[in-house]
């Protein structure tokens, strides 16, 4: 389930609460925000951005985990959207398994990518749109997917213009 990084607290302590996330998968830069949300509940906070080394990084998940995977239903709820709240609280919004993958198979069949692409995502991946064109399509067609660390330039942290 992604989240928009800028989404309040009131928000966000609310979509920790209604989607009962047991796992919250962030950066360095988000943990202290997220580990408040996580203290309270049974939870694990995973860094995506740090070796493994630290006991929160997602590399050392990935070694720990069984080499098997849970079989899922087409029916079964793939990933949570939350709205953006104009009218209150966020709501989620569930897309189910054959909701992705008939997205999925869609835009593939239009064969848009080829093995030799690169994919760099300048949208946020927290809208349904973004998420499925961005990364869900390219990795599902076998082709690189770049995450810019921000669309702001400023934000740079190399101070070169080398992306």
């Amino acid at each position: 389930m992604p989240v928009d990084t800028q989404v309040g607290e009131e928000e966000l302590r609310h979509i920790r609460q209604d989607c009962e996330a047991r796992w919250i998968f962030t950066t360095r830069s988000m943990a202290d925000r997220f580990a408040t949300l996580m203290a309270d509940h049974d939870g694990r906070l995973m860094l995506l951005d740090v070796g493994q080394e630290d006991k929160r990084s997602f590399q050392r998940y990935l070694a720990e985990l069984a080499k098997t995977f849970p079989s899922v239903d087409p029916h079964d709820p793939a990933v949570l959207f939350y709205t953006s709240g104009t009218t209150g609280l966020p709501k989620g919004v569930p897309l189910t398994h054959r909701n992705v993958t008939s997205n999925l198979f869609a835009l593939m069949r239009q064969q848009l990518l080829s093995d030799k692409d690169r994919v760099l995502l300048p949208l946020p991946l927290h809208h349904v749109y973004p998420c499925t064109v961005g990364p869900l399509t390219p990795l599902a067609s076998g082709v690189s997917v770049v995450l810019s660390h921000s669309a702001d330039r400023s934000a740079n942290p190399t101070g070169t213009d080398r992306w």
